[in-house]
C-alpha cells in the first residue's frame, strides 16, 4: 500500500493538486486509497496499479470539463506481463455505459459557451424553374459558431494517455477523455480492464468510484 501511496503523491504533483471544483471526485471504497485533499485516488489488482484524478485539466482548451470529462491516469505494470492498453479497455460505469474516446475521433466537437447541437437544417424547396429558392445547406449536429475552439486541441493530443504495449516494470501517465456524465450521472465508476498482451487474455479489472460534481440528477 505504500507504493500505492507514493503514487498518488507522484499523481498530486504532477496535476498540482489544488482546492479548485472540478467535475469528478473519488469516492471512499474497499481497496481504493483517496488522497488527503480528496482529488486522487488508486487501485491496485494483480500487480497493476491505476491512479486518477478526474479534477486535474488546466491546460487549453480551460473550460474543456464542461463538454468532456477528462481523467488523467497513472497505469503502473508490476503484474509479470505485457499489458495490451487500449481505450476500449477503459470506460465510465453508472446507469450508463461511457467509453473513452480515441482523441483523434473529437473532431466534430467544438467547446463553446451557450452552443449545442444544432438541429439540422430543413432540406431547400424545388421551384417549377428547376433551381433550388435558396442553398442548400448541411445538416449538422455539431457544427461550431464562428471563433469556437476545435476539439482535440494539441494540448489534448500532447497530453493523451496512449495505446500500446506496456512493459512489464514500466508506467504510462495520461489523459483519458470520456463523454461528460453530468446531465444524467450522479456517481460513475472508472473501470478498467487488464490484458494480457501475449494471449488477450483478461485477467484483471481495476475500479475507482466518483462523484459527478454538479449532477442535475
Amino acid at each position: 500500500m505504500r507504493f500505492v501511496f507514493l503514487a498518488v503523491v507522484v499523481l498530486c504533483s504532477l496535476v498540482g493538486c489544488s482546492a479548485d471544483k472540478g467535475r469528478l471526485r473519488p469516492i471512499a471504497a474497499p481497496q481504493v486509497l483517496i488522497s488527503n485533499d480528496g482529488r486522487v485516488a488508486a487501485a491496485e489488482d494483480g500487480g497493476v496499479r491505476l491512479v486518477a484524478s478526474g479534477d486535474s485539466w488546466k491546460n487549453n482548451p480551460f473550460d474543456l470539463v464542461r463538454y468532456l470529462a477528462p481523467v488523467e491516469v497513472v497505469l503502473e505494470n508490476n503484474s509479470g506481463r505485457t499489458l495490451r492498453i487500449q481505450y476500449g479497455d477503459f470506460e465510465l460505469v453508472g446507469e450508463a455505459h461511457y467509453a473513452a474516446f480515441a482523441p483523434h475521433t473529437l473532431g466534430g466537437l467544438a467547446p463553446h459557451a451557450g452552443s449545442g447541437p444544432r438541429m439540422p437544417s430543413p432540406p431547400p424547396t424545388y421551384s417549377p424553374y428547376g433551381r433550388f429558392n435558396e442553398e442548400p445547406r448541411t445538416t449538422c449536429y455539431t457544427c461550431p459558431p464562428p471563433g469556437a475552439t476545435r476539439l482535440p486541441t494539441e494540448d489534448m493530443l500532447r497530453q493523451a494517455f496512449p495505446e500500446g504495449i506496456l512493459k512489464d516494470g514500466a508506467s504510462w501517465t495520461g489523459f483519458l477523455y470520456f463523454e461528460n456524465p453530468g446531465a444524467s450521472e450522479r456517481q460513475v465508476t472508472l473501470q478498467a480492464q487488464l490484458v494480457d498482451a501475449s494471449t488477450g487474455e483478461r485477467f484483471g479489472t481495476l475500479r475507482i468510484p466518483f462523484r459527478v460534481h454538479g449532477s442535475s440528477r
